[in-house]
């Protein structure tokens, strides 16, 4: 049976149309930040089997063909996940890992297939709270909020294995936290841990580049990653394994 799914979610309404147990996958893989709503969506996203494969589409415009329900969801998910970080109200979205302790918080930046998961569940395996492994909402003070959804890990070109937080044992945040270290890795197994500090001018152009709005709301996101990187520690360089850079991190927070 068919079905449609209202959300409402960092100030705008969608909806996601598809068969109803296709719905209930997509209100486990979504953050409990998008909640049911009512009205007039403006953006609607679509799952829907064909006669050899699924199709996903935003507004009637194709997204692409996958050979299952679930590739198809994670297709029609991520650019539905994806518009709303770029339209955000009161909200400017860092592609970013993030996780806090005692409501200071590391910021991952970095974008698909950059190794931020893995960093962020070693984190949360330490005993961090898991803030997100994919997208980092910095409010009006520069505060990072929570985006808990499943943590993402990839396979082949289009394959998503995802786990919920629970499920890991990890502690999920619920407030806000301060910006307090920005880490801009690379992984380079020869390297290892090789970092050098920036300067909070480089730091925000760091922070910039990740700002899914940078190029739509320019001003608003530079606001806001200024009022993030006040009392921030940052540093760039490459990294090892995501355990050892883990505990670094971690040091580096409390330090």
């Amino acid at each position: 049976m068919r079905g449609r799914l209202v959300l409402r979610a960092y100030g705008r309404l969608v909806e996601l149309v598809a068969d109803e147990y296709v719905l209930e996958m997509a209100r486990e893989r979504l953050p409990d930040s998008y909640r049911p709503g009512r009205g007039q969506v403006e953006r609607s996203w679509e799952v829907c089997p064909g006669d050899l494969n699924w199709r996903a589409s935003v507004n009637g415009e194709h997204l692409g063909a996958r050979p299952d329900a679930d590739t198809a969801l994670e297709a029609a998910l991520s650019d539905l996940e994806l518009w709303v970080a770029e339209h955000a109200r009161q909200f400017v979205f860092l592609h970013a890992g993030c996780v806090a302790r005692e409501g200071r918080a590391i910021v991952l930046p970095g974008f698909t297939y950059t190794g931020k998961t893995a960093i962020v569940e070693a984190l949360g395996k330490a005993g961090a709270d898991y803030y997100s492994d994919e997208y980092a909402p910095v409010d009006s003070r520069g505060f990072v909020r929570p985006y808990p959804r499943p943590l993402s890990r990839r396979y082949g070109a289009i394959g998503v294995d995802r786990q919920r937080p629970a499920d890991l044992g990890f502690t999920v945040g619920t407030s806000p936290a301060r910006v307090v270290l920005v880490a801009l890795l690379r992984f380079d197994a020869a390297s290892g841990w090789d970092i050098a500090p920036l300067s909070r001018a480089r730091t925000i152009l760091g922070l910039l580049e990740s700002a899914v709005p940078a190029q739509s709301r320019p001003q608003e996101s530079l606001a806001a990653i200024e009022r993030a990187t006040e009392h921030t520690r940052a540093i760039k360089g490459t990294r090892g394994e995501a355990e050892e850079t883990a505990a670094l991190l971690l040091e580096m927070l409390s330090s």
